[in-house]
């Protein structure tokens, strides 16, 4: 079965470590010795250049101290696309439908950071465990967010919320391959909210005005992708994450994962009319029939 393919760039690790649960506990755990007590908070008086704006080293050391044990809720609340060829609107469909869950873990499943430095509020450069980097101008800054893209159009915002909440927004290169030809890659640009106040997965956001709301498009895309609406998923103003779960549990349609190309269903209804038999068989009660009354073999058969 033909599947799109969805090739991030060395930012992705930004988003993965937010997802992949921390390896290495040993070492963290060495490397934590040096430190000081768990915290519950990253202050943003603590994450500042000299410059400044936000230090993404300095943020990622704040997080590296925080209780490993403390709950973390991830949601994702908006996604977009952008790319020189025509996108397929399935590729949307499945790529939202694979970004779109609301899940709660610990801050050890977001402690294993990539190597990031920076230099002052101009440049951040990221260092892939392979030893590979990749660097980022920075775009704009201020004390609570930064804003840097690489030349292939990467792209990483991080937004300081409070003292228990940040926004991460990547943007990272997608190939929708074998669906779509050629080498013209998709930027993904997906903004993901972590939360560790431990308040847990919320019963419902707010459809609009909050830093929890999610886009109606990015609903709308996942939606789609399963054959259902977003539509039924609000009510009052409240989006409800048990039913938007439930939603994203269900298996995407066949055409999402096969470049839109589906076999046609058999008709589950068969055709009521019998077709035409070209030889009818001849009633042995017809006077004519060369058996009657005869009370033998009634197949037909010459006249004698």
């Amino acid at each position: 079965m033909m599947q799109s393919r969805i090739l991030p760039p060395i930012l992705f690790i930004l988003t993965l470590v937010f997802v992949l649960s921390s390896c290495g506990k040993s070492k963290s755990d060495t490397a934590r010795s040096s430190l000081p007590p768990y915290q519950s908070q990253v202050k943003l008086e603590d994450a500042i250049t000299d410059q400044g704006c936000l230090s993404l080293p300095k943020l990622f050391e704040g997080i590296h101290r925080l209780d490993p044990d403390l709950p973390l809720v991830k949601i994702p609340t908006a996604i977009s696309f952008d790319s020189d060829a025509a996108i397929r609107e399935n590729f949307k469909r499945l790529t939202a439908y694979g970004q779109l869950h609301v899940t709660s873990s610990t801050v050890s499943s977001m402690q294993s950071l990539p190597v990031v430095s920076q230099e002052g509020c101009d440049k951040v450069i990221i260092t892939a465990v392979d030893g590979t980097t990749q660097d980022f101008t920075v775009k704009s800054s201020a004390r609570e967010s930064l804003v840097a893209e690489a030349e292939d159009g990467s792209r990483i915002e991080y937004l300081w919320l409070s003292p228990q909440r940040i926004q991460a927004k990547t943007r990272f290169l997608a190939y929708d391959q074998p669906c779509t030809s050629g080498d013209k890659p998709v930027l993904v640009s997906v903004t993901k909210i972590f939360d560790w106040s431990g308040a847990g997965i919320p019963a419902s956001v707010p459809v609009s005005g909050s830093p929890l709301s999610i886009d109606p498009s990015f609903l709308a895309l996942a939606a789609q992708a399963v054959g259902d609406s977003a539509d039924a998923l609000s009510e009052g103003g409240q989006l409800d994450l048990a039913k938007l779960a439930a939603m994203v549990a269900k298996p995407p349609k066949p055409e999402m994962i096969s470049c839109g190309i589906v076999d046609p269903a058999p008709d589950p209804t068969p055709d009521p009319t019998p077709p035409p038999n070209p030889l009818p068989t001849p009633d042995p009660d017809d006077p004519d029939h060369p058996n009657h009354g005869g009370g033998g073999d009634s197949t037909p058969g010459p006249v004698h």
